[in-house]
């Protein structure tokens, strides 16, 4: 019965119900930030687990009760729940209304989310086809708590300056085109995304760079992000 009901999209009262819980929890998503999240959780080609991104969301949920906390998880699991479901038909289905405020916002938490595994990003740029894409995606990383500035200083500000670049380049994109035309560049950015990550779903692995030569957490990650170890492939 409980799955039956994760599986259950949310009727518009809970959609309303959720919007005000996320409102009302320090350091939590909104509605338009939580839907770009789970777009970019969801487009990695590995599963992520709810334990992998349950705290990156809701780092503050202290002062709420037991019973609030279970109503905040079970909306937000049949919200991803849906998400997932119109990913697996191929339909991605970004719930925003296209404006440049709230299509910022949905692109920074899509980058926030495939943070969870930096690996897919390079999967991404060292692709003929898919580097100009990640390169993209990587910019709406830059700057936030998983990837400040900050790393770049003195180890690859060439990536550093073509991340602001691309950054700059999308946002001026978004600022000249019509709601309906951000909409349709998101939909073409989960599909495109998720098309090139498929052929690394059997290559990629966050424990690759693991075995053999220990690496220093502050060294470069070797896969070529341009990351320290501690903070790509050596995160625990």
């Amino acid at each position: 019965m409980q799955d039956q009901l994760l599986n259950t999209p949310l009727f518009p009262e809970e959609h309303r119900q959720l919007s005000l819980i996320l409102n009302d929890t320090p350091g939590a998503p909104d509605v338009v930030q939580l839907d770009g999240f789970f777009h970019g959780v969801l487009s990695l080609p590995r599963p992520i687990m709810p334990s992998e991104w349950l705290s990156e969301l809701f780092p503050n949920t202290t002062e709420k009760s037991m019973t609030e906390v279970e109503q905040l998880i079970n909306l937000v699991f049949r919200y991803h729940n849906r998400v997932a479901g119109l990913l697996l038909r191929e339909q991605p289905s970004p719930n925003l209304n296209g404006s440049l405020d709230q299509t910022e916002r949905w692109m920074s938490s899509f980058a926030r989310g495939m943070m969870i595994d930096p690996s897919a990003f390079m999967a991404l740029r060292n692709s003929d086809t898919g580097s100009k894409l990640g390169t993209m995606i990587f910019s709406y990383a830059l700057g936030t708590a998983n990837l400040p500035e900050a790393l770049f200083v003195g180890q690859s500000p060439e990536l550093l300056d073509e991340l602001r670049e691309a950054r700059d380049q999308t946002q001026q994109v978004f600022a000249t085109q019509t709601a309906l035309e951000n909409l349709e560049m998101l939909k073409i950015l989960v599909t495109g995304t998720r098309q090139m990550l498929k052929p690394a779903k059997n290559t990629i692995k966050r424990t690759s760079y693991r075995a053999g030569r220990k690496i220093g957490p502050n060294k470069l990650c070797p896969c070529g992000s341009g990351l320290k170890y501690k903070r790509c492939c050596g995160r625990p």
